[in-house]
């Protein structure tokens, strides 16, 4: 009987694994989940879900709307298009003109719009062709013309916070304050009662980012990469993954289409975030901080992807400044690869990046005026950062290019877009090239058979910047204000690139057929002017007072780079020492050591009028008592002896058996 038992086991096992091998059987485990920003460690466990008490998101779809009251709405430009539509009602109803519009469709909010404007076709707001000069530098306020992406392609996210979540960081704004949008830029009042707070609560990421930039603040850079990374597991658990781009192993990635996730690349969907719907902001600081400190140790192409995803949250606006350094990263990262699109070997993956993005014309700037509510907008082609990036990338491709070298003159093509591009740069932005030398500490003030920079720099003039519109004095200086903004932080963080010799040589060489071609333009005018071409075609340029500089062409869309911080796109951080801020490195530690099922053992006394006369009641009897004792011995003071908590342990035990000894944040024993 045993034997035949033990023969039927494994006839089953066998058939089992026959089953297997067909497809059937029992299904396969489920993969563990896997994690673009790292492998997260095992004594972080496993953080609350929304119905556990912790983070959540949900998408932002018409019934989720409809549900909340209309409390929030597609931001600006993403609603271009609605706007678009309630101004052709708006003319359908007074009789301008016709459009044939289906209401009942059209105001259902999340429904594509068929029919637009005339003048605009469906292929302008999907993939714009390149704007004209006097599309992006004019001060035209029509919404006819502006790019962006259609509603029908937008799908919108957003992080949603429990109750538990929600009084957790209420108790955190009462103790801190509020905290800007790029979380570590102000200081907290006390950093060690912060580090305190994050060990009663190890998985709230608003104090574990502001504690982690602390720790950067003060060169502790290792405990703050620790903290950073487990904000960002806090923020990666919780988003779906929709929302996260996706894990490919394809090292050719360069594609520019802006999509998250394999799911939305059929659809052609847009996964979009609202930086200004709580708790929205804390997750693109947290992605900032990544980028920013992995640029800072020279992970550059982990910095170029984390740059492009916090990019696609919200590509129109870009609120924490990502297009003023996403190129610097794309240049610093130098890393090869094949790609047959562009030349048949391998080439530098962020410069094929730069070219793609930029002659893409998917990326474009929007600003908003606030005083005067016009709408500016231009290529991405306009930013000065993007001009000399565009022309430094192909002027890199153009080296590695020998199979294209097939020109009689033995010049490839590429070399003469690189050529071309930075002409067009140096044309729209001469004020950079006095400053990228200065920043590189090149000599322009003697000559050389190869550079002769005192006779071109005068021609490139700080001063000289044109004017946008004609009637609008204050939005000529603002925009001139923000372009030198611009411009200063480009510089700052640039000029490295643009340091090598054979760089400084062909950037020389493209201001030197500047000059002469501004030189012969002079002299035609000269000559024009006097009726005596002939006599003055060849005369040579000897008088300052005949050098007409270069001018600036800002574009006005360029303010809403204006407020942001150049010292957030440096290389380091401007550090200071611990007892600056006050910060105990020792209270750190058991914020370091998390354990979310351990007790809270710090009681912080919370500054505020409401708490304190909550304690006052309830230690009424104490205080009393305690007054009674201050007259008995002669003391006259009634706040008592405040006692501080890092004193040596014995000395502390000593002061605490005094009757009228406080410890600073603890409460007196009930009577």
């Amino acid at each position: 009987g045993n034997n035949a038992n033990n023969n039927n086991a494994q006839n089953n096992r066998g058939r089992g694994r026959r089953n297997n091998q067909r497809g059937g059987g029992r299904a396969p485990r489920p993969l563990a989940k896997r994690y673009l920003f790292g492998k997260p460690r095992p004594e972080w466990g496993k953080p609350p879900s929304f119905v556990g008490g912790g983070l959540g998101a949900k998408e932002l779809t018409f019934e989720v709307m409809e549900e909340e009251n209309y409390a929030w709405r597609v931001p600006w430009p993403y609603n271009h298009e609605l706007v678009q539509m309630e101004n052709m009602e708006r003319m359908e109803r007074e009789g301008i003109v016709s459009y044939g519009l289906d209401r009942k469709k059209n105001k259902a909010g999340g429904n594509p719009i068929d029919k637009l404007n005339p003048t605009t076709t469906e292929a302008a707001t999907t993939h714009p062709p390149p704007p004209s000069e006097s599309d992006a530098n004019s001060c035209n306020t029509d919404v006819t013309k502006t790019p962006t992406i259609r509603m029908s392609r937008q799908r919108w996210f957003t992080l949603q916070m429990s109750d538990t979540y929600q009084e957790n960081c209420r108790l955190y704004k009462e103790m801190a304050g509020n905290v800007g949008r790029v979380a570590g830029a102000g200081a907290l009042n006390d950093p060690n009662a912060l580090a305190m707070f994050v060990a009663d609560y190890p998985y709230l990421a608003e104090t574990i980012l502001q504690l982690a930039m602390i720790l950067y603040y003060v060169n502790d850079r290792g405990r703050g990469n620790d903290l950073l990374r487990r904000c960002m597991f806090l923020y990666e658990t919780a988003l779906p993954s929709t929302v996260m781009p996706p894990i490919t192993t394809n090292s050719n990635d360069v594609d520019n289409s802006n999509k998250n996730n394999n799911s939305n690349l059929d659809a052609e969907n847009e996964i979009l975030i609202d930086i200004d719907r709580e708790p929205n902001a804390e997750l693109f600081s947290t992605l900032f901080r990544i980028m920013q400190t992995s640029g800072m140790t020279g992970l550059y192409p982990n910095a170029l992807a984390v740059g492009r995803f916090l990019l696609s949250l919200d590509p129109l606006r870009d609120p924490m400044g990502v297009l003023l350094i996403l190129d610097y990263y794309a240049l610093a990262c130098r890393r090869s690869a094949l790609m047959s699109g562009v030349v048949s070997k391998e080439v530098e993956m962020g410069s094929a990046f730069i070219i793609q993005l930029v002659e893409s014309n998917l990326i474009h700037i929007h600003y908003m005026d606030p005083l005067t509510s016009r709408h500016h907008w231009c290529p991405l082609v306009q930013m000065p950062n993007w001009a000399f990036s565009r022309a430094l990338a192909l002027y890199r491709l153009s080296k590695n290019d020998e199979a294209a070298r097939e020109e009689k003159d033995g010049t490839s093509s590429l070399e003469h877009r690189a050529e071309e591009a930075l002409i067009l740069a140096l044309t729209r932005f001469p004020i950079v090239l006095p400053k990228l030398l200065t920043m590189n500490n090149i000599n322009t003030q003697d000559r050389s058979f190869r550079m002769d920079w005192p006779s071109i720099l005068p021609y490139f003039s700080e001063d000289a910047v044109e004017k946008v519109c004609d009637d609008h004095g204050v939005e000529d200086r603002v925009t001139k204000a923000a372009g030198d903004h611009v411009v200063r932080i480009f510089v700052q963080r640039f000029h490295e690139v643009w340091a090598e010799e054979n760089v400084l040589q062909w950037m020389y060489s493209c201001a030197d057929k500047m000059v002469k071609q501004r030189q012969q333009q002079i002299r035609v005018a000269q000559s024009t002017d006097s009726g005596s071409n002939e006599k003055h075609s060849d005369a040579p340029m000897a008088h300052s007072e005949h050098i007409k500089a270069f001018t600036s062409k800002f574009s006005p869309a360029l303010a809403r780079y204006a407020q942001c911080d150049p010292s957030e796109y440096e290389d380091a951080f401007r550090t200071l020492p611990p007892e600056a801020l006050a910060l105990d490195l020792n209270m750190v530690a058991p914020a370091m050591a998390l354990d979310p099922n351990r007790r809270g053992r710090f009681l912080r006394g919370i500054n505020n009028r409401g708490a304190a006369m909550g304690r006052a009641r309830e230690d009424q009897d104490v205080e009393a008592l305690m007054d009674q004792l201050r007259r008995v011995i002669g003391r006259q003071d009634d706040d008592g002896e405040m006692l501080d908590p890092d004193s040596p342990l014995l000395h502390l035990y000593l002061q605490s058996l005094l009757p009228w000894a406080q410890v600073d944040g603890v409460r007196p024993p009930r009577g």
